[in-house]
């Protein structure tokens, strides 16, 4: 039988099993038909792609071709035109909604039936006659069509009514149509004659949305070939009525291995060709029964052998040109039903045709969904961590209620972190366990990738994890622990670690010259390389490093035994005096409290010897605050050559400064700030031992007038007599 006979074979066949529905039953079947048809709910040009991408495509393979589909939109006519094997005889079926209803039939006994026997009626009034008002199939030598008879659907299709359309039969009514470009031996083509309207609209759509089936088509995206098993070239085509080709764009999808996919899209512009390329790493998770937790490779569910009716979750985790995580572009991530429901938050693609309101928010069958959808991530993520350079950083994807708004994605996000739970622990123990290993030659990288892990999944991490065992490398690639030592972070800001310790000559911030200290530095490829933040309530990169990790962005004040001063303060203070006060201003916020509450340690640190406006090193405790009133007051006694210690604060200090930032100088740590009789003995021995070789007659006349101060201030107290003991 040639291929013509045969088609026409199967095509009258087909037409032959179908009837018109009868009065007494219509009613009721055309209202579950409605149903049925508004719960699948995919747009026409879905439905129609998912029946292709359904096809067999053997012999295009065998000639060395890739399934592709091409889309022309031209006034009034939609053409799709695939490669595939050709037409079976369930084509006509899954084309016109035919469909065997013998267990219906059989519940319906009473139902009044026609004399032709079984019959077969529409599942639902076929999409395609919703928008046009014929459909041609052209395979091979043969060319057929159907059309609805009257031309109003919803009406179900009869040999006697609307039965097919023979190339050649009704050549009176093929002449009347426009031309159409030639059609090649070896695709398949699906010409659709739109209905005046271009098509039927969805049901109670917003006024301002066009849902014609040229905009449909105007609305894929290069991201639907991810969601399809086999077409792996599109092109969409838009011509005027003269075949004129308005635009073009082009879609392909190339799989570099089982996972990762590259898509590009080409836009024919006046100016030429615009390309654009995305990647992905793309994942498909079968739900299907109680194989919905098995996942799949891509390969495999391309396969043209599975069941069609095989729901299925796919997630599309971008990658940029470097294939690592591209989570900048997470708005233009959406959620699919085949076509975007929005966005909703998320890294990554997400696309499930059991995204419908009536599943997702019925109370039994929702949660279940995304409990699904959940698993599907978790089982995604375990093949994200067998890819060399996705292994640590694809935690980057984990979803974050920053950015996740709305239901049911809100609940779908904290389900995937619920579910990641256990296998994000074991894989942070296993990274904390392997700490203090020998170190090869790609150490370096190792131990960027876990700490990297490490701060992604910071939220995933138990009450009940020890962080003691966290490794780092230092800046000569030495392994070390910071809870063993003390480990700082790298750079030469302004008394940062680095640079009070590094070597210095005299004058260069010390007046004697350095020697330099010796100390472990994260190694700043790790400090210099860590991930951007994922969402605004995670700890910064740095933030992680200092409170987590233990690296140290401050010297130590207090040893680690906690019984003296630290050796590195000891070495800042000893050589590296310009700035010491601002240091220990520093150290006091974190250490201030436990140095307190030790007399020992509080009076080591009051004898830190701390640079005066003088020029001299002081003791902190015999220091005073260079409040205004204080310097003018001692000014009236105080020659110029003669030396008084007023701390150096570093410039104009302000009040407020004085009265926060270094309060705990005068309130812990013995600075003094008032102008009392102490004041002026100090004033008073700070002169004789700036005159230890006599004064002249002038000077002594200003040191009577001192004295005269002392006397007064004495007998306007309470107890005189006391006073003056102290002052002799």
């Amino acid at each position: 039988m040639s291929g013509r006979k045969r088609a026409k074979h199967v095509v009258d066949k087909a037409a032959a099993r179908c009837r018109l529905e009868y009065p007494r039953r219509s009613s009721g079947h055309e209202a579950k038909s409605s149903f049925e048809q508004d719960r699948c709910g995919l747009p026409l040009i879905a439905s129609l792609l998912r029946y292709i991408d359904e096809r067999s495509y053997q012999r295009a393979r065998l000639a060395g071709q890739e399934p592709s589909a091409s889309i022309i939109v031209c006034p009034g006519t939609v053409i799709v035109e695939y490669n595939d094997d050709g037409i079976r005889e369930g084509d006509v079926d899954s084309l016109c909604g035919f469909e065997g209803q013998e267990e219906e039939e059989q519940e319906d006994a009473t139902a009044e039936l026609p004399p032709s026997g079984r019959g077969i009626r529409m599942r639902a009034p076929s999409p395609f006659f919703a928008h046009a008002r014929q459909v041609s199939l052209q395979s091979g030598d043969y060319a057929f069509s159907f059309r609805p008879w009257p031309l109003e659907p919803p009406q179900a299709i009869d040999g006697d009514g609307t039965g097919p359309v023979w190339e050649g039969e009704e050549k009176e009514e093929r002449s009347g149509n426009r031309s159409l470009p030639a059609h090649g031996g070896d695709v398949t083509r699906v010409t659709l004659l739109l209905r005046e309207d271009g098509g039927i609209r969805h049901a109670n759509p917003p006024s301002s949305e066009d849902t014609s089936l040229g905009r449909q088509v105007e609305l894929l995206e290069p991201n639907h070939l991810l969601f399809m098993r086999q077409i792996r070239r599109m092109r969409i085509v838009f011509v005027l009525e003269d075949q004129t080709p308005l635009s073009e764009r082009m879609f392909s999808v190339d799989a570099l291995d089982e996972h990762l996919h590259a898509v590009t899209a080409t836009q024919r512009t006046s100016d030429g060709l615009a390309t654009h390329k995305s990647r992905y790493f793309v994942v498909r998770t079968p739900l299907q029964g109680t194989t919905a937790t098995a996942v799949t490779t891509a390969t495999s569910c391309r396969d043209s052998s599975r069941p069609a009716d095989c729901s299925e979750v796919v997630l599309g985790f971008p990658l940029d040109a470097g294939w690592v995580p591209a989570v900048e572009s997470q708005s233009q991530q959406q959620v699919y039903r085949f076509f975007p429901l929005g966005n909703g938050g998320f890294k990554f693609l997400l696309q499930c045709d059991l995204l419908t309101e009536v599943i997702l928010f019925h109370p039994d069958h929702g949660p279940g969904l995304l409990d699904r959808i959940a698993r599907a991530f978790v089982h995604a993520s375990t093949l994200l961590q067998q890819n060399s350079t996705l292994a640590y950083v694809w935690p980057k994807y984990i979803p974050s209620q920053d950015y996740v708004t709305g239901e049911p994605w809100v609940g779908l996000a904290g389900r995937i972190n619920e579910h990641l739970a256990n296998p994000v622990g074991r894989m942070r123990a296993k990274v904390l366990s392997g700490g203090g290993e020998s170190m090869a030659s790609t150490a370096l990288e190792r131990c960027k990738r876990e700490l990297m892990f490490l701060y992604l999944t910071n939220r995933q991490r138990s009450v009940r994890e020890d962080s003691q065992n966290i490794t780092v490398l230092d800046q000569n690639l030495d392994p070390v622990r910071p809870a063993d030592q003390d480990v700082y972070l790298p750079g030469r800001s302004r008394y940062s670690p680095e640079d009070l310790f590094r070597p210095v000559t005299a004058g260069d911030g010390s007046r004697e010259g350095a020697p330099g200290f010796e100390a472990s530095f994260l190694h700043p490829e790790i400090f210099n390389n860590g991930p951007e933040r994922p969402d605004a309530s995670h700890p910064a990169w740095e933030q992680w490093l200092t409170n987590t990790v233990g690296i140290r962005a401050r010297i130590r004040l207090i040893s680690r035994a906690g019984d003296s001063p630290s050796a590195a303060f000891a070495y800042v203070a000893k050589y590296r005096h310009d700035g010491l006060l601002d240091i220990l201003e520093q150290c006091w916020r974190d250490e201030g409290g436990l140095i307190i509450a030790s007399p020992q340690l509080l009076n080591c640190v009051k004898q830190v010897p701390v640079p005066c406006l003088s020029g001299f090193l002081h003791p902190l405790w015999e220091t005073y605050l260079p409040l205004e009133d204080l310097q003018r007051r001692c000014l009236q006694f105080i020659e110029p050559h003669e030396a008084f210690p007023f701390v150096d604060l570093g410039g104009q200090t302000s009040a407020g400064d004085l009265a926060n930032k270094w309060s705990f100088l005068y309130t812990h740590l013995g600075v003094s700030r008032n102008n009392d009789l102490g004041f002026l003995l100090d004033i008073l021995s700070y002169v004789q031992l700036a005159n230890l070789n006599g004064m002249s007659a002038s000077r002594c006349r200003s040191v009577i007038r001192l004295y005269c101060e002392l006397e007064r201030r004495c007998a306007e107290s309470m107890e005189p007599d006391s006073l003056r003991d102290i002052c002799r």
